[in-house]
């Protein structure tokens, strides 16, 4: 009998529903009580409030509960301690200038912020910069004492809204070009990625102190004789011979003679870990008066946020104090810009890993906060992810689809010491350069290397450790030059920074 009640009362169950259907009355859910209508369900959701005050609100969609910190830019916060040779952790009691600030918008769509654009613009706000990757969209808007960057990301519908603090300088007027034109050995010089190379400690040198372990130093050759330098070496790399060395490398790959100042055209550091940039520290501290360097771009996260490294502190403390006409820009997700040959975009800064509810990032980790270089020679693409780990790589691939990632020529993330294999198989590289010794990687398996040997030949990495600087020409149609010149440096010879 109740089988048969269970069916009779189905059938009528099923009669009521297609008169509800029928009259547009909502049916009773299991527990017998109406669900809400979806405008209501949504009206549930706190929308929030408005916290970046002086900037104007973004109207559509719900707020972040609080604001990601961006971080400071150029800062002289060594006081009077420049010539301290001070460690990591030795700067808690130091100044930090006024950090920019981010609050995320959710459920937003392409629409709104253009609206958002507009009301920019109505409030005495000029638009200086428009750039569009895929379904991503990247905005600037400027005042003389206001500068606002937003981008929308179409597959998570998002608008990250930033009051940017830091940068001195606008993405309108990064870019340059000349038709001047360098020449080496009476040729024209050829637009080329080089690899620098100088010791790492491996296997060969366990235990031995006078070596780093890891390091990361690349040099961009541009037509008319300038050079972009991306990241440094760790301070156990930076011996007198070794910055010596790298001073007369510049020189001899830019066509610049010995007596004339060298002009890097940018300095463009992945993340503030020492090992990416107190080399170039130890080279500003020797020859910034023969080096005209003309812009920096980096993104280091505040205190608070991630913690803070006291190579950071150094390195743009130092750029504030000798070049004070610097122009700089705090990197962030969809910056583009050209220098000469080069074509650079960036693909992903710290703020990318912000929690659109909380502003919260997931970890403590510099290297997430890796802001990521896709830089393009002609036909030739390069991808510098630095030190990149799990959570760069998820979301570059919910960013971006693999035709945006493809790049001809890789940089092995994180000394090779990351495994990040949908990303590599989205890269797709011909090449991988690696900023690490190849001793080292042979002689430890580490599952980053194998898994690329799965797709590039080994005859196709080069390894940054063994004297030798390696360099990538773009060539017409679309093939590279491998070149490759002899560099003598040595081991840290126990000198400071300074």
């Amino acid at each position: 009998m109740s089988g048969l009640f269970q069916k009779i009362s189905a059938f009528f169950m099923a009669i009521l529903a297609s008169i509800f259907s029928l009259f547009g009355i909502e049916q009773p859910n299991r527990s017998g009580v109406p669900d809400d209508p979806p405008q209501i369900r949504e009206e549930l959701e706190v929308r929030g409030d408005w916290l970046l005050h002086g900037i104007p609100a973004f109207d559509a969609g719900y707020y972040s509960s609080a604001l990601y910190s961006t971080g400071t830019g150029l800062f002289d916060d060594t006081a009077e301690r420049e010539d301290d040779d001070f460690e990591d952790g030795d700067l808690s009691a130091l100044a930090d200038s006024v950090s920019g600030r981010m609050q995320i918008v959710r459920k937003t769509n392409l629409a709104d912020a253009e609206a958002y654009g507009e009301k920019l613009r109505s409030a005495g706000y000029t638009q200086t910069y428009s750039h569009q990757i895929e379904n991503n969209y990247y905005y600037a808007y400027e005042t003389t004492d206001s500068s606002v960057y937003c981008y929308f990301n179409g597959n998570s519908g998002e608008t990250r809204v930033i009051d940017d603090r830091g940068s001195t300088a606008s993405l309108q007027t990064f870019s340059y070009s000349t038709d001047e034109i360098a020449y080496v050995d009476e040729e024209p010089l050829q637009p080329t990625v080089w690899q620098f190379s100088y010791p790492y400690r491996d296997v060969e040198h366990a235990g031995k102190k006078n070596y780093g372990s890891n390091g990361m130093l690349y040099a961009v050759t541009l037509s008319d004789g300038r050079l972009i330098v991306i990241d440094g070496g760790n301070r156990w790399q930076a011996s007198e011979q070794n910055v010596t060395e790298f001073f007369r490398f510049l020189h001899t790959v830019s066509g610049t003679p010995e007596d004339a100042p060298l002009h890097i055209a940018l300095w463009y550091c992945t993340h503030s870990h020492g090992d990416h940039n107190a080399f170039f520290y130890k080279l500003l501290r020797r020859y910034s008066d023969r080096i005209a360097l003309e812009r920096a771009m980096f993104n280091f996260p505040a205190e608070g946020t991630m913690t803070k490294n006291a190579y950071a502190t150094r390195i743009r403390s130092i750029l504030a104090t000798r070049y004070p006409a610097l122009q700089y820009l705090k990197a962030h997700s969809g910056a583009a810009f050209r220098l000469q040959d080069a074509f650079c975009e960036v693909l992903y800064a710290p703020e990318d890993l912000a929690d659109p509810e909380t502003a919260a990032v997931p970890v403590d980790n510099l290297n997430e906060a890796c802001c990521v270089l896709k830089l393009t020679l002609g036909q030739t693409a390069f991808l510098f992810p630095g030190d990149a780990l799990d959570l760069t790589q998820n979301t570059l691939l919910k960013n971006f689809s693999a035709e945006t990632l493809r790049a001809d020529v890789l940089q092995a993330s994180h000394h090779l010491l990351a495994n990040l294999p949908a990303l590599y198989a989205a890269v797709a590289p011909t090449y991988v350069m690696c900023p690490a010794s190849k001793l080292r990687a042979e002689t430890t398996p580490y599952e980053a290397y194998l898994n690329l040997l799965q797709t590039v030949p080994a005859e196709n990495f080069f390894f940054a450790g063994d004297g030798v600087a390696y360099g990538f020409a773009p060539q017409a149609g679309g093939s590279i030059a491998l070149l490759q010149t002899p560099v003598d440096c040595g081991a840290y010879d126990g000198t400071t920074l300074h």
